[in-house]
């Protein structure tokens, strides 16, 4: 059944949640972000790799105030209020677009990139190899991380710790990441031959 989550002995305000496996991570009125559960790839945030599991929600390192996060199996991906993405947490394939591909980030780390974005979605199995994608004000689709099934979207199968452009047609106003694959809407009418291969490779719902 469903329990209230405490930070120590007060009950937890949070305006919203985003669960990984195994952790969850919360905002709280005024962007900052706490996180409990497992900690073995860095993902609760808080400068450490590993330990003990903890019920109690542990303040994220760091003054940085987020507007939305997004969590998956093993990391998790939050936007600022100018749009600039970070990452924590498990980076085994790139998918924290930290430098360090391969080592856990255990506190926020902006993703190395100029680009700021308006949404963001995380994807990834338990034990790490996920992708992040994050969409731009003008409607572009970016991808980092996992790649070996393509669900970066860019026309190759190599891993990136940047984030790569998708091929398609754009704007796209929405994205849902997924094992292996990304989901976006389009924000305006495509021509009807790009719609029907959009929709054939699984990036539009018919």
């Amino acid at each position: 059944d469903p329990v209230t989550v405490r930070a120590t002995s007060t009950v937890f305000h949070a305006t919203s949640v985003a669960v990984g496996d195994e952790f969850a991570c919360a905002l709280v009125s005024g962007g900052q972000a706490f996180c409990w559960g497992s900690n073995f790839a860095g993902q609760l945030g808080i400068g450490t790799v590993g330990g003990d599991m903890t019920s109690v929600p542990q303040p994220v390192e760091g003054t940085t105030s987020f507007d939305t996060l997004s969590a998956s199996g093993s990391h998790l991906c939050g936007l600022t209020a100018d749009g600039t993405a970070y990452c924590w947490g498990s980076n085994a394939s790139g998918e924290s677009g930290s430098e360090t591909a391969g080592a856990p980030v255990p506190v926020p780390t902006a993703v190395q990139t100029a680009l700021r974005f308006t949404q963001i979605s995380s994807e990834g199995l338990g034990h790490g190899d996920g992708s992040t994608c994050a969409i731009t004000a003008a409607g572009e689709a970016w991808c980092w991380g996992r790649n070996n099934a393509g669900q970066l979207g860019n026309g190759s199968t190599l891993d990136s710790s940047v984030p790569r452009p998708s091929s398609g047609a754009t704007p796209f106003s929405t994205i849902t990441a997924g094992n292996t694959s990304r989901s976006v809407r389009e924000a305006r009418t495509v021509p009807f031959s790009i719609r029907m291969r959009l929709e054939m490779e699984g990036f539009l719902s018919k």
